[in-house]
């Protein structure tokens, strides 16, 4: 499962979370997501691309390397999500094919 580790910020006494996921961006996240029934998580990132994570295992289901850096992601339902793109690109994943 996500690990999950428990802080409080330096400047206010808002506790924090910080969660361990196998195969992590490579580069500066830019985007994280849970899912419209919370047991995934879409993960983009300056690394050119879209991990979808499994909630309970923390591992990668689906990695999609992408032509340029992702800025966004977010889900349209359950089995798609929409990200956007440094080089102008708005694309539509099907989480069940990979495409």
């Amino acid at each position: 499962s996500l690990e999950c580790r428990s802080r409080t910020a330096s400047r206010t006494t808002t506790p924090m979370s910080e969660y361990a996921l196998s195969d992590p961006p490579t580069d500066g996240v830019t985007a994280v997501r849970f899912g419209p029934t919370g047991d995934s998580l879409a993960v983009t990132s300056w690394d050119a691309a879209l991990r979808l994570y499994d909630v309970a295992s923390a591992d990668v289901v689906v990695r999609l390397p992408q032509p340029a850096p992702l800025l966004d992601v977010d889900f349209v339902d359950a089995g798609s999500v929409l990200s956007g793109a440094t080089d102008g690109g708005l694309r539509l994943h099907g989480l069940e094919t990979g495409v």
